[in-house]
């Protein structure tokens, strides 16, 4: 239940979830060399276990990777096999996050979330948490995030 979202493309034929991506010149750069973000994998692969649970065979996902600054024909199409651990671990992850923020009453004592286990990374700078103010070396708290 806390999770929502969709794919934008299931192809029916191909068992296939796909989903569109827009990216920068330097994105772009990245995943043509195979630099696909943590994240977006982790999401198609939870999209692959919502189409799954709603009744559809899934074999493999897709992230179609589109540049901002350049053509269609510039597109780059990434397929992996779906694999459902992935998705199921992301989510229980997720959950045993959201179970000891509310075990700890983080709202009530937000000093606590320096007690949580973080992963900066290159997404950082798309967090509302984000907080340039704090140095990299202080933990998260009340204040923000410091990010990597």
């Amino acid at each position: 239940p806390l999770v929502a979202g969709h794919s934008d493309l299931f192809n029916v034929r191909a068992g296939r979830v796909i989903d569109w991506k827009t990216v920068g010149t330097d994105g772009m750069r990245k995943v043509k060399k195979g630099n696909i973000p943590p994240g977006y994998r982790t999401q198609i692969q939870i999209y692959g276990l919502g189409h799954e649970r709603a009744g559809r065979e899934v074999k493999e996902v897709a992230l179609v990777f589109l540049s901002r600054s350049g053509w269609l024909n510039d597109a780059f199409v990434w397929v992996e096999p779906y694999d459902r651990e992935v998705a199921v671990k992301a989510l229980s992850r997720m959950y045993e996050i959201a179970d000891k923020l509310i075990a700890m009453e983080i709202e009530k004592y937000p000093h606590r979330y320096q007690l949580i286990d973080a992963s900066p990374g290159d997404s950082c700078v798309w967090c509302p948490f984000l907080n340039r103010e704090i140095h990299v070396e202080i933990a998260a708290s009340e204040k923000g995030c410091p990010g990597r």
